[in-house]
């Protein structure tokens, strides 16, 4: 039957679409100069960061291509969605409102992975900082939300 292999095809790549979508490749933070200075005193502004603090999120969407998400801390909140694949979100209403019809939507999910102490430390420049980031945002949102 025709149909059936159809949706052999088509069952699997929705479910890959639907569970990579909100990966998050990279997580750039635009740090004040001041926080620079020295290791304690970045981690000193991690742990209290301003909501205003931008960030630059990378997803990579289904065909492969980045997607680069501008945003600042204070629009973050946790969440539980997709399975628990998707754990920080953010309100696109706005945004998607401004935007013209056939440009894709604003990314508003994101599956940020916990990676362990040693592979930021061989792989991430200064990954510990995003676990208090992401620390910061759960204590100002409290419970997550689904």
């Amino acid at each position: 039957n025709p149909l059936l292999v159809a949706l052999c095809g088509i069952v699997p790549t929705a479910y890959v679409h639907y569970t990579t979508a909100p990966y998050v490749a990279a997580i750039h933070i635009h740090v004040p100069p001041y926080a620079r200075w020295s290791r304690q005193i970045l981690e000193r502004f991690a742990r209290t960061a301003p909501p205003s603090t931008k960030l630059d999120i990378t997803t990579i969407s289904a065909i492969g291509k980045p997607r680069v998400s501008s945003m600042t801390l204070g629009d973050l909140r946790p969440t539980r969605a997709r399975f628990g694949i998707v754990n920080f979100a953010r309100d696109t209403t706005k945004l998607n409102s401004e935007r013209a019809w056939w440009r894709w939507r604003a990314v508003g999910q994101f599956g940020v992975q916990e990676a362990s102490q040693g592979l930021n430390e061989k792989r991430l420049k200064n990954g510990w900082v995003w676990s208090l980031l992401a620390e910061t945002i759960r204590n100002r949102a409290g419970p997550a939300k689904k």
